[in-house]
C-alpha cells in the first residue's frame, strides 16, 4: 500500500498473493478534491472600513485548521467599473472590492472558485456652513457671508469633502434679480452699495468618497 494517501488524486493498490495463494490484483482508491469555501479565507482587520484616503487593502490569512496552502489556489482583486470587473492593486476609494479565489489548475487538493468582498464606505465631510453678515456702507466691496469650508477627513489626499456654491439675489421693484449667479468663488460674494441682499448657498458632497 502507498505509505500515505493524503492529497487529492487516484491511487493504485496492488495486492500480491502470499502463502497458499498465487497471483496479484489491483484496485484504485480516489481522494476527491474539496470544494473551496469562502470561510477558508479570512480578511485581515475590520470589514467594512471608512474611506481615509489611504490604501486599505486588507490582505488575508488562511483559516486555522484547514489544510489549504498557497499552492492550492490563485487569487485576484477587482472592483466593478461600468458593470465590468476591473483588476485593482490598491483599495483606496469608497467602493466594494472583491477577492476571487480560484483552485489551481494542477496539483491542488481543492476545486472551484469563491469570492470574498471588502467594503470601504464613504466618509462624512467636515463642513462649516457660511453665515450671513450685516454690513454698514463704507464705499468698498464687502463680503456678505463668512466663507464656508469643506474639509476632507484627516488623512485624505487631494480631495475636498464637498463643493460649496454661492448666489446673490436682490429684490428690485418686487422682483428678484440675480446679481451673482452660482459660483464656487467666495471672492465674488461681495457688494458695495447699501441694500437688502439675499445670499443663497448649496453644498454638494463629493460623489465618490463622501
Amino acid at each position: 500500500l502507498p505509505a500515505e494517501m493524503v492529497n487529492a488524486g487516484e491511487y493504485t493498490i496492488t495486492l500480491n498473493a502470499k502463502g497458499k495463494y498465487s497471483g496479484s490484483t489491483t484496485t484504485t482508491f480516489t481522494i476527491t478534491q474539496k470544494p473551496l469555501d469562502a470561510s477558508f479565507f479570512v480578511l485581515n482587520g475590520k470589514n467594512p472600513v471608512i474611506f481615509n484616503g489611504e490604501d486599505q487593502t486588507p490582505g488575508f490569512t488562511l483559516k486555522e485548521g484547514e489544510p489549504i496552502v498557497p499552492a492550492d489556489f490563485t487569487y485576484a482583486t477587482t472592483t466593478i467599473v461600468e458593470e465590468a470587473p476591473v483588476a485593482v492593486s490598491e483599495m483606496i476609494d469608497a467602493d466594494t472590492y472583491t477577492y476571487t479565489f480560484t483552485a489551481a489548475e494542477t496539483g491542488s487538493n481543492y476545486s472551484g472558485e469563491v469570492t470574498v468582498d471588502f467594503v470601504i464606505n464613504k466618509a462624512t465631510a467636515e463642513i462649516v456652513e457660511p453665515e450671513l453678515i450685516n454690513r454698514t456702507y463704507n464705499g468698498y466691496d464687502q463680503a456678505l457671508v463668512t466663507e464656508g469650508t469643506s474639509d476632507a477627513v484627516a488623512g485624505t489626499k487631494d480631495e475636498a469633502g464637498a463643493e460649496i456654491e454661492y448666489q446673490i439675489i436682490q429684490s428690485i421693484d418686487e422682483e428678484d434679480v440675480v446679481l451673482v449667479d452660482w459660483t464656487t468663488d467666495y471672492a465674488e460674494i461681495v457688494q458695495r452699495n447699501a441694500g437688502d441682499y439675499k445670499v443663497n448657498y448649496k453644498i454638494t458632497a463629493s460623489e465618490k468618497n463622501y
